[in-house]
């Protein structure tokens, strides 16, 4: 998918695997391909609001990623978003092990072992890609509007899994490289 940063957001659909309770683990992986000129802020994926939620996003040109229940949670900073240049970002929550890890091209670049909980409640509204359709955070105390810095660039080959994958399964997610961003939303 191409994002041109003027739109809304792709929801996702829930599915009976990916939909209602609470989690105690939680992973997702994708491509991105940053537009130039898309902004220095930019949300990537939303999933949940203000009291709890994952995001995964650009901020200062930066990939980061974010994991939070009321006032308790985990930001990684992933590296730098390459302007045209495909790279597979991984998040991976392990609830059991008070974890979140953060993969960039296959490789953890990130981790946390601080203000995680030990099951992430139940995720208010729909998951979306290239925006957040709900109030989202980039940091503790860096609250962000729904609707607010659509993503703007290419993505492909996004997956959620109610589990911890493993940093084998991510590099061998990284390995199935994009050839071109297929629609435009």
């Amino acid at each position: 998918l191409f994002f041109d940063g003027s739109g809304a957001p792709s929801i996702l659909a829930d599915s009976g695997d990916t939909a209602g309770g609470p989690a105690a683990q939680l992973s997702v992986a994708l491509w991105v391909q940053p537009a130039p000129g898309g902004g220095a802020t930019q949300i990537i994926h939303a999933h949940g609001d203000g009291q709890r939620g994952l995001v995964l996003a650009i901020a200062r040109e930066r990939l980061v990623a974010g994991l939070w229940q009321e006032n308790t949670g985990a930001w990684l900073d992933l590296g730098p978003a390459i302007t045209g240049l495909w790279q597979h970002v991984a998040l991976v929550y392990d609830g059991q092990a008070r974890s979140l890890r953060g993969f960039l091209s296959g490789r953890e670049v990130a981790s946390s072992t601080q203000n995680l909980p030990a099951q992430l409640g139940p995720l208010a509204g729909a998951a979306a890609l290239g925006g957040a359709t709900n109030p989202t955070r980039l940091a503790p105390e860096q609250p962000v509007p729904a609707g607010s810095f659509a993503y703007q660039g290419g993505l492909d080959d996004f997956r959620r899994f109610n589990r911890a994958i493993d940093p084998t399964e991510v590099s061998l997610l990284a390995l199935r490289r994009p050839t071109a961003a297929i629609g435009k939303n």
